[in-house]
């Protein structure tokens, strides 16, 4: 890791379209034989082609691998494909690892928190021939739809995480950024992932916690009084529960001065 944190971008770039292709291109077996049409070719491909155009066809993607210097049927070019997922999904996962960024952000403010990740949704329709894989929500939105949930370090500036989902999956349900919380880290979400039991995790943990608050959540003071949130967080004495089976652990405010500043939880 050290050593990799000294290598220039472009050195990195490099190896990760080259050497790092190759290599994973055998483990996976996507290239068996030697020949002219590598793994780091069709990685290339792929990556420039779309890069050029984002919906790039097969005739233009086939013209890219000829601008590479390795000619590919439009014919043979859907077998190839279908045959990289394997592939394609080590080498996202290596992108992750070789193009991370460790030179933290100096922001006094922030620097409290060992970590602060964000954690959203995007949802992209897909062809209908991907429904049983890939359903989506129906009604006027797509039949096939994929949900990407995709979870952002802020201080270090990297994408801690990326999981691929069916495009009906509910944010509600989604725990992946929580399968290794770190102590000390601020975790921040919308209200499409408010979830009492999710804020009890990380609470446990001895991270943070900061959200929308759900409307349709009653809270309440520790002696069972109904609490007025506005006063709260005017004055940030309060501790706060939810009306609930689980309870919500002792709230703290993020430093900023008097009446500044948006509660998260922690233990």
């Amino acid at each position: 890791m050290e050593e990799n944190k000294k290598r220039p971008i472009g050195v990195k770039r490099m190896t990760f379209f080259t050497h790092t292709a190759q290599q994973a291109a055998r483990s996976f077996s996507f290239v068996e034989r030697i020949s002219k049409s590598t793994g780091a070719l069709f990685l290339q491909t792929l990556t420039f082609g779309f890069l050029d155009e984002p919906e790039a066809s097969l005739r233009e993607l086939t013209e890219t691998s000829s601008d590479l210097g390795v000619r590919i049927t439009k014919q043979g070019l859907p077998t190839r494909i279908e045959k990289a997922v394997p592939f394609l999904k080590e080498m996202f996962q290596q992108a992750l690892t070789l193009f991370r960024h460790e030179l933290p952000l100096d922001l006094k403010t922030l620097r409290q928190f060992t970590a602060i990740f964000l954690t959203d949704s995007s949802t992209v329709a897909l062809p209908e021939s991907l429904q049983e894989e890939f359903p989506g929500c129906g009604g006027n939105g797509p039949d096939a739809a994929i949900k990407i949930q995709l979870t952002f370090e802020f201080l270090c500036g990297v994408l801690s995480g990326i999981c691929l989902q069916a495009g009906c999956s509910p944010d509600q349900s989604y725990t992946g950024e929580l399968h290794a919380i770190l102590p000390g880290a601020l975790y921040l979400n919308d209200l499409g992932y408010f979830v009492l039991s999710r804020f009890r995790t990380i609470a446990a943990h001895r991270a943070y916690f900061l959200s929308r608050l759900d409307t349709q959540t009653a809270l309440l003071t520790v002696t069972g009084e109904p609490l007025d949130l506005l006063a709260w967080l005017r004055t940030r004495r309060s501790a706060v529960r939810a009306r609930c089976p689980h309870r919500v652990p002792r709230t703290a405010a993020l430093p900023g001065g008097r009446g500044a500043g948006a509660p998260a939880s922690r233990r």
